[in-house]
């Protein structure tokens, strides 16, 4: 194992404390669950086989704790996403008219990813924001190459008729 167990978790944590906060869309519990997530990591980390990247292993570690949490939690409440985490520029000294328009679309962007089907929402997510590549995102979800390639492109066509329904006041 080449990464120390402080490197795994320094490198990771916010993108996995990222991806959590935008399932649950509550910080609290966000917050826990990463660190579940981290201590399932250091528990299982000579298990890791390198058949995936170190990251895709801990993605999946957080979606499986993800998943765990919303069965066993039925009926848990939505915290609204914290929509400054999502500007793009966040420091309201610096200029408050361009945070303000920044927040504005950062939630017009979450709720129109929100009007998606959860394939197409984990599919645009995890190659836009995530940035992981098609083959990460197969190895990831357990799909076909085609899969992710299609999900993602009627994703985006999606996501671009709601943005157009916006802008036209509709949505």
């Amino acid at each position: 194992m080449d990464k120390k167990i402080e490197d795994i978790y320094r490198e990771y944590k916010d993108i996995v404390y990222y991806f959590l906060n935008i399932k649950l869309k509550n910080k609290a519990v966000a917050e826990e669950l990463t660190q579940e997530v981290f201590l399932k990591v250091f528990k299982s980390l000579y298990s890791y086989r390198g058949e995936a990247s170190i990251k895709n292993w801990v993605l999946t570690i957080a979606r499986n704790e993800f998943i765990s949490y919303v069965r066993k939690n039925k009926k848990f409440q939505f915290e609204e996403l914290p929509y400054e985490q999502l500007a793009v520029n966040n420091k309201r000294d610096e200029n408050p008219e361009a945070y303000i328009s920044c927040k504005e679309n950062s939630q017009m962007i979450y709720n129109i990813l929100d009007k998606l089907n959860d394939d197409q929402r984990n599919a645009l997510i995890l190659f836009d924001i995530e940035q992981l590549s098609y083959k990460e995102i197969a190895n990831k979800l357990n799909w076909s190459l085609a899969k992710v390639k299609v999900t993602i492109y009627r994703a985006r066509i999606k996501f671009r008729q709601l943005y157009e329904k916006v802008d036209n006041y509709e949505l």
